[in-house]
């Protein structure tokens, strides 16, 4: 702002020069300090003093691989090169440096509403479209790709449908985001995004939903980010191991970005040890990952509640959108656990809809709909075959049975005040129902988890 507002300043020079050392600075990679490719006038290699980022092009903040900060990282250059464009002045170079690179990843992650899957959870709000859209209208713009332009028509109509639902315009239920709305974000990105299209009207063409599906389908393994990516036509699902308190599975129906939640302990699950309230983190002890063409197979063995539990599972994604694991809990030491859950999915709401519907094998059916000041509510399934919301069907066969817990308050996220989050469901296997104590050796449970995206 300062280099474009005052050109004239005798410390011009100086601020651009700033400027253009934070941009090389915010992408960056270890390959970046041999490279000698010429950047606004020096090789990378003297431009470069940090590593921000994997060699894979993944990104890690808050101790996870997290697409949020892949988009504030990409914003940020993307506002900075715009301050440029708005004063009719070329960008630095710098600013497009490994910008292609991360975008590339973002678009493999992007589920059915113009957002990354948070493969790794999300201790932010969900639904951030509001702030998103900017990174999509510069990929758009000023650089011609018609990915992004399909993927920024995509986040519009979401963001009109979020707003239709209040009357005053806001995006977001109050009882679940309070005062901390974020719509101010309304009028700083969505006016970026306005100028870039007034002032360059690039006319890119949008790709079409089924071409840009058909290009990101597939398998992806992520080594240094440290996860597996699965997309079919009707599914994404992945496998992370990034940190060994955010190990976990996500398995997501078309369009169902907003009933299939992030949750951090997706199908591995919780275990409480009797006197603890957190689970501490896993312990990897073996890891093996193959890959084929249209599926991938996760096999792990960990150590849980500090290595007196041992959790060995294997976690499939296969043609056709459907997931299997298989698992076994055994106690390696003497433990007393007052909760042993895995499998676990977490569970929204549609964008239109405020209930949803869990419907047994045996014809039984409930109806759970948005949060109530209360106490959380859990729903058994003894049949152990469910069908949630006529998207997916969730069947368990093993020790233990199915159950749904509905809770009446947000999911607390990340420096939001007074509590306040996103609505969030759990659909787990419960293995207990009353704390038990195992003796070394004994098996705590085992069984096979059989989730079908295409009902």
């Amino acid at each position: 702002v300062a280099c474009v507002m005052r050109p004239s300043h005798p410390r011009s020079e100086h601020w651009l020069e700033s400027c253009r050392r934070y941009m090389m600075n915010t992408l960056s990679v270890a390959a970046d300090k041999r490279d000698d490719a010429i950047v606004d006038g020096r090789p990378v290699r003297e431009w470069i003093t940090t590593e921000n980022v994997h060699p894979d092009f993944t990104l890690e903040n808050h101790g996870i691989v997290y697409p949020v900060y892949m988009w504030a990282s990409m914003v940020n250059l993307a506002q900075s090169a715009g301050y440029f464009i708005q004063a009719g002045a070329e960008p630095p170079r710098a600013a497009f440096h490994h910008v292609r690179d991360v975008y590339e990843v973002y678009k493999q992650l992007q589920g059915w509403e113009g957002l990354p899957a948070y493969i790794n959870g999300s201790d932010k709000f969900l639904h951030l479209q509001v702030v998103d859209i900017l990174v999509h209208s510069f990929f758009a713009q000023v650089l011609g790709d018609a990915e992004a332009a399909h993927l920024e028509e995509v986040e519009l109509d979401i963001l009109e449908r979020m707003q239709a639902r209040f009357a005053d315009g806001r995006l977001y239920p109050e009882q679940e985001v309070g005062p901390w709305s974020r719509v101010n974000n309304l009028s700083i990105v969505l006016g970026n995004s306005y100028l870039l299209h007034y002032l360059l009207q690039n006319p890119v063409q949008p790709v079409s939903r089924d071409v840009f599906e058909a290009r990101i389908r597939g398998v992806r393994v992520y080594p240094d980010g440290k996860f597996v990516l699965h997309r079919t036509p009707d599914s994404l699902v992945s496998f992370a191991w990034s940190k060994p308190h955010r190990i976990m599975g996500l398995a997501v129906p078309r369009e169902g970005n907003w009933l299939v939640t992030p949750n951090p302990r997706g199908f591995v699950g919780t275990l409480l040890e009797e006197g603890s309230k957190d689970e501490g983190p896993m312990r990897i002890n073996s890891l093996d990952v193959q890959t084929g063409t249209d599926e991938f197979t996760v096999k792990m063995v960990v150590e849980r509640c500090a290595g007196k539990v041992e959790h060995a599972w294997m976690f499939a994604s296969r043609p056709g959108g459907v997931v299997i694991m298989s698992e076994t809990l055994t106690a390696k030491l003497p433990v007393t656990l007052t909760q042993a859950d895995t499998g676990t999915m977490g569970i929204g709401r549609e964008l239109d809809r405020e209930t949803i519907t869990l419907l047994a094998a045996r014809s039984r059916s409930e109806t759970v709909g948005p949060m109530i000041d209360g106490d959380d509510v859990l729903l058994p399934f003894p049949e152990n075959h469910l069908l949630v919301d006529k998207r997916f069907i969730y069947a368990w066969k093993g020790t233990g049975s199915v159950a749904y817990l509905k809770h009446n308050r947000p999911t607390r996220v990340s420096g939001a005040p007074g509590g306040y989050g996103h609505l969030e469901d759990l659909l787990f296997v419960r293995h207990l129902a009353k704390p038990t104590r195992f003796a070394g050796g004994e098996i705590i449970a085992s069984g096979r988890l059989e989730v079908d995206l295409t009902p």
